[in-house]
């Protein structure tokens, strides 16, 4: 059963503004520490059609991993380490950091969830992602 975000907003990215490319990013950065992985992947993904350069490689990167992490509540742990690893892949291009995302932290956390994934609990040590206040200028950089 799919888990809602109290806050879930339609995701649809028609006008990029500086103002709602922060404010989806900050829902997905919450849904995603709220173990809302699915909601989490919707705002990613909506910043990720919207995003003409390079960096949406990030997104979809985050898509992945949310999407792995939703795999696992699930239950379906190929899925989910498949994607936890094409995810954790697809962001070591952008370490140490970015846009306020501890990637180093991430991927040591994503792996470690991904050994396990076939184990048993690997969802009860999914990682949070970090944003500090230096994330406006981060996305419209």
């Amino acid at each position: 059963m799919a888990q809602h975000h109290p806050n879930e907003e339609e995701p649809l990215l028609e006008e990029p503004t500086p103002e709602r490319v922060v404010a989806l990013y900050r829902q997905a950065i919450e849904a995603f520490n709220q173990r809302y992985f699915f909601e989490c992947h919707e705002f990613l993904e909506a910043l990720w059609m919207a995003e003409p350069r390079p960096v949406r490689r990030f997104y979809q990167g985050l898509i992945q991993i949310a999407v792995g992490f939703h795999h696992l509540t699930g239950g379906n742990r190929r899925g989910a380490r498949n994607l936890l690893g094409r995810g954790a892949a697809k962001l070591e291009a952008f370490r140490p950091k970015r846009y306020g995302v501890d990637l180093d932290r991430l991927l040591r956390s994503v792996r470690r969830c991904r050994g396990r994934a076939g184990d048993g609990p690997a969802l009860a040590d999914s990682p949070r992602l970090d944003s500090h206040n230096h994330l406006r200028r981060s996305l419209s950089a």
